[in-house]
This record gives structure tokens, C-alpha cells and sequence, in this order.
């Protein structure tokens, strides 16, 4: 099993340093200016001594301390890892709870939907774009990590979801309630850790169920204890893959326009299951491109599926910064692989 994934929070100065940014505001508000020129002072000669510039001549001390101020966020909502690795270790208390929280913050978008929840007037905003890092709201950043950390904090301790749900008002079939139901469903998927009895069973000549080795922050490989494989097909592919994609097909098809005054009517691609592996799926991606269609993905970067991109949406920038409409290319694929759900989505993709 992995370390649990914890918050790194802050520690020593550094949080007497957050402290004296805090009193500074407050008493700044309070109009104790005495008091905010003191914290002022204190804030100027530490920050330098903690790994932070000095503020310059170009600026002003709010500008220079908003700055400081996210610089501490970012490092107290960082991530690192909380102990070694550990055959058959099952996670409890504040390591299981925290591992909780990083894997539904990676897998879902809870942070948007306990932000819809708490701050109605705030709805359509997103955590990770708008919320974190601004300091206008900071207080709604604290209080929704906070409550899921106590969220989490208590269905380790035994509550169940049901009941928090009703407790907190989350309304069964919401987005939010299924997110919270996904948190339960981690606790039990770690409790299940089945490490040393693959171990003994590989050991006596048994069978050992394969899965994916992975953080289970970025695929589902809890429960733990598999014969492992190292890429996940199903999220292939990636989004990154397929903007590469994109720019490849478009330079490709940019240049055969501009050679032969047409576009190609049938395109060829050879797939070897090592490169789409290595890359994240590009050469997957470029053909779903050249057919003009797209993945559909979950949240958590799962592909779901595939949608056609609407003919008069796909364009070429050619090399004079001109756009072009261009139609679906025909592929003929050659592929070197073994793993069927390429193979089948290909295919369901083709005919389509």
C-alpha cells in the first residue's frame, strides 16, 4: 500500500509567519494602526528569512503580503506523503482520513459541489479556477477543506454517509451525495488490502487477480494486492494526449493541403501498444481526430466513450494563419496490441 497523501500544513515560522499576516489584517480593519505598522514590521524581517524575496521598491506592501500570502497557501495545501510503503498495511485514524481526501479531491469535484452546498450564491464557480488561491475568498477555501476533512474525520470514526447526508442536508442523487458515497466506498476498498494473500498465494503456485499499479489518487487500484500492470486503458485517450493529438493531425493536414490543393482521402497509422502505453494514447486520439470525433470523459479522466465533433467545427489553421473547413479523413490502422479495449473501442469507433 501507499503512504496515506496528507495536507502539508504549515509548521515552525511559517505559521507564526501566517499568524502575523492574519493579526496584521485584523488589526488594519480595526483601524489599529499602531498595532498593524508593528505586525508590519514583523511580517518584513521574517518572510525574508523563510525562503521568500523582499518586497521592492516597484511595489506596495499590500501587493508584496497578498503575494506572500497565497505563497503560504500553496505550501499548506500541498501534498506529501506520510511514511513508507508497507506490505499489507491497512490505513486508520488520521492517515486513513486524509488518504480519503485525496483521492475523492482527485477522482471527483467535491470541492464544487460542497461549494454549491455552503455557498449557494457562489454556484458555478469552481474550487481549483476561482476559489483557491484567491484571497477574496479565503475564509470559503478554509471552511470547505475543513468541513471535508471533518466529513471524512467522521465516517473513519465509524458514522456512515446516510446519515451525515441527512445530517448536513445532502440531498440523495445529487452529485455531492454520490461523491460522499465514493468516500465510503475508499474506506472499504483500503480496509480490503489483499497484499499478503496474493503474496502467499503467488507463492504456492496460485493464481493472483491482475490490476493496476497506480496511486489510487489517479486510478482504481484499491483494493491492493495484485499481479500488477502499469498503464490504465481506460483513461486513454488523456486529455493531454488528445490536444496533442489535435496539433499533430493539424499540422499534418495543414501541410498535405498546402502540397496538393486537397485533402487526403484515406490516412494510414501504425499502433504499437508500447508507444499508445507511453504516450498516454496519442496515436488513439489521432485517430478518433482524423475521423473528427472526440473522448468523453468523467471526471476523474476516464474515458466513457465517443462523440463526433459537428462537421462545420473542424477546421485547419494553415501555415499563412488562414482557417479551413475540412471533412472526416478515412484511417487504416495497423495495431500491435493485445489489450481489447482499444481493439473494441476502435472498432465500435470506425462504424459509427
Amino acid at each position: 500500500m501507499t503512504p496515506a497523501m496528507v495536507s502539508s500544513e504549515l509548521y515552525g515560522n511559517y505559521t507564526v509567519l501566517k499568524n502575523y499576516i492574519n493579526y496584521y489584517k485584523e488589526q488594519l480593519s480595526l483601524n489599529v494602526t499602531n498595532n498593524a505598522e508593528s505586525y508590519k514590521n514583523k511580517i518584513l524581517n521574517l518572510a525574508p528569512s523563510l525562503g521568500f524575496r523582499n518586497m521592492s521598491k516597484n511595489e506596495t506592501f499590500q501587493e508584496w503580503i497578498d503575494e506572500l500570502h497565497i505563497y503560504l497557501d500553496d505550501m499548506e495545501n500541498d501534498f506529501n506523503t506520510y511514511g513508507l510503503h508497507h506490505l499489507g498495511k491497512i490505513l486508520t485514524g488520521y492517515e486513513l482520513a486524509e488518504e480519503v481526501v485525496t483521492i475523492v479531491t482527485s477522482q471527483t469535484k467535491i470541492y464544487d459541489q460542497l461549494l454549491e452546498l455552503l455557498y449557494p450564491k457562489l454556484s458555478g464557480l469552481k474550487f481549483y479556477d476561482d476559489i483557491q488561491g484567491n484571497l477574496k475568498y479565503a475564509k470559503e477555501a478554509d471552511r470547505l477543506k475543513s468541513f471535508l476533512k471533518n466529513y471524512s474525520s467522521r465516517l473513519v470514526n465509524g458514522s456512515s454517509a446516510k446519515e451525515l447526508n441527512k445530517e448536513f442536508g445532502i440531498l440523495e442523487g445529487t452529485s455531492l451525495y454520490n461523491s460522499t458515497l465514493y468516500c465510503e466506498e475508499i474506506i472499504l476498498n483500503i480496509q480490503r488490502n489483499n497484499e499478503w494473500n496474493a503474496i502467499l498465494s503467488a507463492l504456492n503456485g496460485r493464481y493472483v487477480k491482475a490490476g493496476l499499479f497506480a496511486d489510487p489518487s489517479y486510478g482504481d487500484s484499491i483494493p491492493t494486492g495484485y499481479d500488477g500492470y502499469a498503464s490504465d486503458p481506460t483513461r486513454m485517450p488523456s486529455h493531454a494526449a488528445y490536444e496533442s493529438a489535435v496539433r499533430i493531425v493539424d499540422m499534418l493536414l495543414a501541410n498535405y493541403y498546402e502540397q496538393h490543393g486537397k485533402w487526403p482521402e484515406l490516412t494510414s497509422l501504425i499502433l504499437w501498444g508500447t508507444e499508445i502505453s507511453r504516450t498516454e494514447g496519442i496515436g488513439v486520439a489521432e485517430f478518433m481526430y482524423l475521423l473528427g470525433c472526440k473522448p468523453v470523459w468523467a471526471d476523474n479522466g476516464k474515458v466513457l466513450g465517443v462523440e463526433q465533433i459537428p462537421i462545420d467545427e473542424l477546421t485547419v489553421t494553415l501555415n499563412d494563419g488562414s482557417v479551413v473547413n475540412r471533412p472526416r479523413i478515412d484511417v487504416f490502422v495497423s495495431m500491435v496490441t493485445n489489450n481489447k479495449d482499444w481493439i473494441t473501442w476502435m472498432l465500435t469507433w470506425s462504424s459509427r
